[in-house]
Protein backbone atom coordinates (compact mmCIF):
# COMPACT_ATOMS: atom_id res chain seq x y z
CA UNK A 1 0.00 0.00 0.00
CA UNK A 2 1.28 3.42 -0.67
CA UNK A 3 2.06 5.77 1.57
CA UNK A 4 0.78 9.78 1.78
CA UNK A 5 2.50 12.55 3.14
CA UNK A 6 0.18 13.83 5.55
CA UNK A 7 0.82 17.18 6.94
CA UNK A 8 -0.94 18.60 10.52
CA UNK A 9 -2.94 21.32 11.16
CA UNK A 10 0.07 22.99 12.71
CA UNK A 11 2.09 23.01 9.27
CA UNK A 12 -0.91 24.79 7.93
CA UNK A 13 -0.82 27.69 11.05
CA UNK A 14 2.96 27.58 9.88
CA UNK A 15 2.53 27.97 6.17
CA UNK A 16 -0.74 30.70 6.98
CA UNK A 17 2.49 32.73 8.81
CA UNK A 18 4.81 32.15 6.08
CA UNK A 19 2.21 33.54 3.51
CA UNK A 20 1.28 36.43 5.65
CA UNK A 21 5.02 37.47 6.09
CA UNK A 22 5.56 36.68 2.11
CA UNK A 23 2.51 38.87 1.58
CA UNK A 24 3.81 41.94 3.80
CA UNK A 25 7.41 41.82 3.63
CA UNK A 26 7.77 41.35 -0.59
CA UNK A 27 4.35 41.72 -2.16
CA UNK A 28 2.44 44.63 -0.42
CA UNK A 29 -1.03 43.01 -1.06
CA UNK A 30 -4.03 44.42 1.28
CA UNK A 31 -5.25 42.16 3.96
CA UNK A 32 -8.56 41.13 2.16
CA UNK A 33 -6.18 39.93 -0.80
CA UNK A 34 -4.22 38.07 1.30
CA UNK A 35 -6.65 35.93 2.91
CA UNK A 36 -8.71 34.93 0.20
CA UNK A 37 -5.66 33.76 -1.92
CA UNK A 38 -4.40 31.69 1.66
CA UNK A 39 -7.75 30.25 2.03
CA UNK A 40 -7.87 29.58 -2.11
CA UNK A 41 -4.11 27.80 -1.60
CA UNK A 42 -5.59 25.79 1.12
CA UNK A 43 -8.68 24.59 -0.16
CA UNK A 44 -6.24 23.41 -3.49
CA UNK A 45 -3.36 22.05 -1.20
CA UNK A 46 -6.13 19.97 1.00
CA UNK A 47 -7.59 17.95 -1.71
CA UNK A 48 -8.25 14.63 -0.78
CA UNK A 49 -6.55 13.35 -4.16
CA UNK A 50 -3.46 14.72 -3.84
CA UNK A 51 -0.49 12.20 -2.91
CA UNK A 52 2.38 14.55 -2.77
CA UNK A 53 1.72 18.05 -4.03
CA UNK A 54 -0.10 19.32 -0.61
CA UNK A 55 0.70 21.12 2.57
CA UNK A 56 3.82 18.76 2.91
CA UNK A 57 5.12 19.42 0.20
CA UNK A 58 4.99 23.39 0.37
CA UNK A 59 6.04 23.63 3.51
CA UNK A 60 9.21 21.62 2.38
CA UNK A 61 9.94 24.04 -0.15
CA UNK A 62 9.60 26.95 2.03
CA UNK A 63 12.12 25.48 4.10
CA UNK A 64 14.30 25.40 1.26
CA UNK A 65 13.86 28.53 0.20
CA UNK A 66 14.66 30.49 3.87
CA UNK A 67 17.54 28.58 4.08
CA UNK A 68 18.91 29.60 0.58
CA UNK A 69 16.82 33.33 0.28
CA UNK A 70 20.04 35.20 0.74
CA UNK A 71 20.90 33.84 -2.81
CA UNK A 72 17.87 34.40 -4.58
CA UNK A 73 17.99 37.83 -6.71
CA UNK A 74 13.87 38.07 -7.08
CA UNK A 75 13.00 36.68 -3.93
CA UNK A 76 9.15 37.60 -4.53
CA UNK A 77 8.86 35.96 -8.10
CA UNK A 78 10.66 32.77 -6.41
CA UNK A 79 8.49 32.79 -3.49
CA UNK A 80 5.16 32.75 -5.63
CA UNK A 81 6.53 30.14 -7.96
CA UNK A 82 7.04 28.10 -4.81
CA UNK A 83 3.51 28.57 -3.35
CA UNK A 84 1.31 28.18 -7.01
CA UNK A 85 3.46 26.15 -8.69
CA UNK A 86 0.95 23.17 -7.83
CA UNK A 87 -2.01 24.58 -6.44
CA UNK A 88 -3.92 23.39 -9.81
CA UNK A 89 -3.94 19.29 -9.61
CA UNK A 90 -5.90 17.13 -12.06
CA UNK A 91 -4.80 13.73 -11.75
Amino acid sequence: MESKELFSEDDVIYMKEAWNKLCTDLIEVSPAVKDNWFTKLDKCYREKQRFYHNWFHIKKLNFIFESYSALIYNKALFALSLWFHDAIYDP
